[in-house]
């Protein structure tokens, strides 16, 4: 797929390197093995004809404070999810 507006991806994601694809048997679908290297913020979308070539830059984390009762709160709520 080519990317024609920001608006249609998250402005926030990872760059990541493909580091094997495997074929899942009875399907045309596949699994992707990726390594993630940093998160990334888009700019701007330079191209998207053939492929789409976006302008990025190195999203940094802010610093929260890990005793806050709200992000003491949804962490338990994910880590609830996890384990059912």
């Amino acid at each position: 797929d080519t990317i024609e507006d920001l608006e249609n991806i998250h402005s926030v994601g990872v760059f990541a390197q493909v580091i094997n694809v495997v074929p899942m048997p009875g399907s045309e679908g596949v699994t992707a093995i990726v390594y993630p290297h940093r998160r990334i913020r888009a700019l701007s979308l330079l191209q998207s004809q053939k492929f789409s070539i976006i302008k990025n830059e190195n999203f940094t984390e802010q610093a929260f404070n890990r005793k806050d009762l709200q992000v003491r709160a949804i962490s338990q709520e994910i880590f609830a999810c996890l384990a059912d």
